[in-house]
């Protein structure tokens, strides 16, 4: 199976970058009844709760990365993803 990857954004409106280092496991977390988008998936950490969100769109998503909606092709109702990449902007995560 090739190796799946994704941005997490939305990370300023809870704890920002602060929880963000190379190598830490977060929990990703369908929302099928979320408000704004259908394929919504939240990122949790556990003893914080949620840090941010998968991202779904083409100003978000880095290059090489899926996006929430084809991430949820992939995984059933959640999934785990481990940090990668840490950059100003953006965090990557390859997912398990």
């Amino acid at each position: 199976m090739k190796e799946t990857y994704i941005t997490i954004c939305g990370f300023n409106h809870y704890y920002g970058m602060m929880p963000f280092k190379i190598g830490t496991k977060v929990r990703c977390v369908k929302e099928p009844d979320n408000r704004y988008d259908s394929e919504a998936i939240k990122v949790v950490m556990s003893h914080i709760g949620t840090v941010g969100y998968v991202a779904n769109s083409v100003g978000t998503v880095a290059l090489g990365c899926c996006s929430a909606g084809a991430a949820g092709q992939i995984f059933k109702n959640s999934f785990w993803a481990e940090v990668m990449f840490v950059t100003h902007s953006k965090v990557i995560c390859r997912c398990f």
